[in-house]
């Protein structure tokens, strides 16, 4: 092993631990909040016998969401099964996917950034910044209530498939700037992981406009031929009205969706957006 892997390999490991010791306080702590009714009060959740049956309703037992985010719902009932009513569990599961999520973000941006070295012709130091990326994100407070608040894993889960789809997309669309090809792999894993990080929470809808600021920004539709070019452009703009159309048609169809959904809570769409809007 060359000495800068070496240093990038340690750099990476004191990060996490870092990452570690700053949330370690905060795993002791109970349930809040939306936590009770999606899970301490969930009663289907509470997988005791672990048959396929009872996992099934535990994942369909939420109503977070339009899709009812099963696959999140079924992480808690799997939690719920191995370590019963505790919290502090749980939020080690939190940790553990954030920390993967880091590790992820690591390799997806020396990835992109090799590629600009190498397509630009200059010479960023591509270990270190990707290691301060990651850093940084691995602390910053945005990322607290994903780990802290156990129900949050849904925001947790759908970034660590959300960046799964983004890295697989990323290296076989790197592949196709050298060789040709490559549509089945990089067509299959990049749906196969979007597909879980939407069952986890919607918001991973966003992928499709990651992997478009990817493309405009880094990768600029570079192939090897014009025809798969034409194909990745036509391939955009197909999903990117898809989408729109079918978000545009559940609001047309669910035009009180978010009202019900608010109705229920002590605090309105308004004032939820206010305190979101500020930077913690």
């Amino acid at each position: 092993m060359s000495p800068t892997y070496l240093k990038s390999i340690f750099l990476l490991f004191l990060f996490l631990l870092i990452t570690i010791a700053v949330y370690s306080p905060g795993l002791a702590d109970g349930f809040y909040f939306d936590d009770h009714i999606n899970i301490v009060d969930n009663t289907l959740l509470h997988v005791e016998d672990p048959s396929f049956g009872n996992f099934w309703q535990a994942s369909w037992s939420g109503n977070s969401g339009p899709l009812g985010r099963p696959l999140s719902y079924f992480s808690f009932s799997l939690n719920w099964f191995f370590t019963g009513n505790n919290a502090y569990a749980m939020k080690l599961v939190n940790l553990a996917i954030h920390l993967l999520v880091g590790i992820l973000l690591f390799f997806l941006s020396k990835k992109l950034l090799t590629f600009i070295n190498r397509s630009k012709n200059i010479n960023l130091n591509v270990n270190l910044i990707s290691l301060l990326s990651c850093g940084v994100w691995l602390v910053h407070p945005i990322n607290l209530t994903s780990v802290l608040y156990v129900v949050q894993r849904m925001t947790s889960l759908s970034a660590l498939f959300s960046v799964c789809a983004v890295l697989c997309y990323t290296h076989f669309r790197l592949q196709q700037t050298k060789h040709k090809g490559h549509w089945f792999s990089l067509i299959t894993s990049t749906a196969i992981f979007s597909i879980l990080a939407i069952l986890a929470k919607e918001t991973a809808v966003l992928i499709i406009f990651y992997l478009a600021c990817i493309e405009v920004f880094i990768l600029r539709f570079q192939t090897l031929n014009s025809n798969d070019r034409n194909i990745l452009k036509i391939g955009f703009t197909l999903v990117i009205v898809f989408i729109t159309i079918g978000i545009g048609s559940f609001f047309y169809t669910h035009p009180d969706w978010l009202k019900n959904i608010y109705d229920l809570r002590s605090f309105t769409l308004a004032e939820r957006l206010l305190t979101e809007s500020r930077m913690p």
